[in-house]
């Protein structure tokens, strides 16, 4: 069905950040996603090329993301997005960028609990599916340095520590961008403490021997 409803070639201006993120899916309503139009299920679209862009691999738009993941829905839009496919979608995306960091850079994805963990520190940018009580929500975020800069994850001068402070984008709709750590953006979000998440990472080879470096 999804097939038979065109894409339109622009979204309004309020959709999107200054720095050009989608922040506001209630702009999106003229685009469908299944049975569904985007205001209703598209956060998982809109996730994908928010991180698409931050990572500078986002060639063709959100119309390109949108049409690329039109049959990634669960049961036919009505629940939303298929992580696993988003994973795939993001997999084919992302490898350019991720084999020219040289090893430095690893997508990983999985389950995981609100609290952070040892190697959150490593976490440059990523995707979370969490639980806000009405349904399941995907939001992309990036890390970001003292003055909440934004750039691509190679480039975010940050702390490498489980305090590492990330721009949550579409969490809070219209808004810029809502900056919290990760597990203190879930504690005050989510109604769950089990997650799905996508992430790139830096590998730990990499941090060890920045940290020899600095030594």
């Amino acid at each position: 069905m999804s097939g038979k409803r065109k894409i339109p070639h622009a979204l309004p201006a309020e959709a999107f950040s200054a720095d050009g993120f989608i922040i506001d899916q209630r702009k999106t309503a003229a685009v469908p996603y299944g049975i569904k139009n985007s205001d209703y299920n598209g956060c998982g679209w809109i996730a994908a090329f928010n991180l698409l862009r931050i990572c500078g691999c986002d060639e063709g738009g959100w119309r390109a993301v949108a049409i690329g993941m039109r049959h990634s829905t669960l049961l036919f839009g009505l629940l939303g997005t298929n992580p696993l496919t988003l994973v795939s979608f993001l997999r084919r995306r992302l490898k350019p960028f991720l084999e020219n960091s040289g090893g430095r850079l690893k997508l990983k994805w999985g389950l995981r609990l609100s609290a952070g963990r040892p190697g959150d520190g490593n976490i440059r940018a990523g995707i979370v599916m969490y639980w806000h009580g009405r349904g399941a929500h995907f939001v992309a975020f990036h890390a970001v340095g003292d003055n909440h800069g934004d750039g691509a994850p190679e480039n975010v001068n940050v702390n490498k520590d489980e305090d590492t402070r990330f721009r949550f984008l579409n969490a809070v709709y219209g808004s810029r961008g809502v900056v919290n750590t990760l597990p203190g953006f879930l504690r005050r979000r989510a109604k769950a403490r089990l997650h799905f998440m996508i992430t790139i990472e830096e590998t730990e080879n990499h941090t060890k021997g920045e940290e020899n470096k600095n030594a």
